[in-house]
């Protein structure tokens, strides 16, 4: 009798061994080589930006967002930006694509990249590429770019821009058209 309890003690035993570790296949992590591209994803997005006295400084929307898991680099399809001073929206950024650096300070905007201006004098800035500091609202780029005030247009190549001051400055190759 103590033998037959003994050997089902031991069944038992093994039956719940091997329950237990073929269990644990399922459920482990996958391999190393196994390549995860996006930390996260997001589908039509809109994200506000405050500022430390609670203030509304941003308004950041797009079609998608992803997250490298890696360099936790964010991309954004057909982004929207309206930077927002005293309550109201100073300029109105789009672009075909951004990506933001791991710090979300930096962005890269390319693709048909448009700034307008929300206020008089209604400047519209347009090129190629922009790389845009969040923090401090500064614009630059070394491609064409234009800038349009009214019946006034400048082009060249490069452009320096502090949007909260309103000042675009094209660096090389400037051609305008002034309209009294």
């Amino acid at each position: 009798m103590n033998q037959r309890i003994l050997l089902m003690v031991a069944l038992l035993g093994a039956v719940l061994v091997f329950y237990l570790s073929s269990n644990q296949k399922h459920t482990q992590a996958p391999p190393e080589n196994t390549q995860v591209k996006n930390k996260y994803y997001l589908e039509e997005f809109v994200t506000h930006s405050y500022g430390q006295a609670g203030e509304l400084q941003r308004i950041f929307q797009g079609e998608a967002l992803r997250q490298s898991v890696h360099s936790h680099e964010t991309t954004v399809d057909a982004p929207r930006i309206q930077l927002i001073e005293n309550d109201s929206p100073t300029w109105l950024i789009s672009a075909h694509k951004a990506w933001l650096d791991a710090d979300q300070e930096n962005a890269k905007l390319k693709g048909d990249v448009i700034a307008t201006e929300q206020s008089p004098p209604n400047s519209r800035l347009e090129t190629s590429e922009l790389d845009l500091n969040l923090s401090n609202e500064l614009a630059h780029t070394t491609t064409k770019a234009s800038i349009t005030q009214g019946p006034h247009f400048i082009k060249g190549e490069g452009l320096q821009a502090n949007l909260p001051e309103g000042t675009l400055e094209i660096l090389t190759k400037v051609q305008s058209v002034y309209i009294p």
